[in-house]
């Protein structure tokens, strides 16, 4: 195995059993090992399976939530929001209207979209800059977060928030995020947030296979350390599935915060999702060929739901 393929079987390892993208730390530290020839994936995951981390993530929990008592958004940690995205005219302004609250500026690279993306975005006031690509390019996940983090940095924030345009956070977020990153977590770098895959409909997420429980580093605050990260290769065609931000050798803390994700909320879009990764990344060995995206349509007795509670999903989806 060449480099890359041993760092896709790093990362791919963390995020089934840790549920979160790999530190450089422990990327690189077990990256050796294997080309030793003293570890390999079943020893890795096995590793994982007994780690402290595993037992117990870094969380606090069952603390209440302290409010903002109205404090203006110019009074509370700068959070500048950071988009790649393309034809979201479905959901992005859902998904501005959740963090327009808690952002102070949004900046949104903008990949050719040929739908009405880009007007709605250009409505919301905390929508600072726009990237617009007018040239197709060759796919390149890394090429476009880079663009996107530069424009942030430039712009002094305290935090960087990472979403995509079918990304929408969940009702009252505000007092979470702000409680966690002042008060519980002031010291901590990084924050992974919960994805929780809308299905069919508004108030139902999925949660067999690996959708349950799953975690991303979506935010992060800058200082001297952070704001000099760099973006990793993926390993994959177009660098997909890069991780959202720029990895740090520092163990995540849990947010409380939820992102309800709406890339398989019908089967028209879960159908075109599976057929867009295959274009990508034809076979997709290392995701069992997609098949997990479109499972539910094929077989629905392996489909496993929950319902939200009243107060924590959008009702008025389309």
């Amino acid at each position: 195995m060449n480099d890359d393929e041993i760092k896709c079987i790093i990362r791919n390892s963390y995020l089934k059993i840790l549920k979160r993208e790999a530190d450089i730390d422990g990327l690189n530290y077990y990256s050796d090992l294997m080309k030793k020839g003293e570890l390999d994936q079943e020893k890795l995951e096995n590793i994982f399976i007994n780690s402290d981390e595993f037992i117990g993530y870094k969380q606090k929990k069952n603390l209440p939530v302290k409010k903002l008592e109205n404090k203006n958004l110019d009074e509370l940690p700068k959070i500048i929001a950071i988009y790649r995205i393309r034809n979201e005219e479905r959901w992005i302004k859902k998904s501005l209207e959740s963090i327009s609250e808690i952002c102070q500026e949004i900046i949104i690279l903008d990949d050719c979209s040929t739908d009405n993306t880009v007007e709605i975005c250009k409505k919301f006031p905390n929508v600072v800059e726009i990237y617009e690509r007018k040239d197709e390019l060759p796919l390149d996940e890394v090429r476009d977060k880079k663009i996107i983090w530069e424009m942030a940095m430039k712009r002094n924030p305290d935090f960087i928030l990472k979403l995509d345009g079918d990304e929408v956070f969940a009702p009252n977020s505000k007092d979470i995020i702000f409680n966690e990153i002042m008060n519980l977590y002031p010291n901590d770098l990084n924050f992974s947030l919960q994805l929780m895959y809308i299905y069919d409909k508004p108030n139902q997420w999925r949660t067999d296979a690996w959708f349950d429980d799953i975690y991303h580093i979506r935010l992060i605050r800058i200082n001297e350390y952070t704001k000099n990260l760099e973006f990793e290769e993926s390993g994959y065609p177009g660098n997909a599935h890069s991780l959202h931000l720029p990895p740090t050798k520092y163990v995540p803390v849990r947010s409380d915060v939820k992102i309800l994700h709406y890339s398989l909320y019908d089967k028209k879009i879960r159908t075109r999702k599976f057929d867009y990764f295959h274009e990508v990344d034809p076979g997709g060995s290392d995701f069992n060929g997609y098949k997990d995206l479109i499972s539910g349509d094929l077989d629905e007795s392996i489909l496993e739901l929950k319902t939200l509670p009243e107060g924590e999903f959008l009702k008025d989806i389309k």
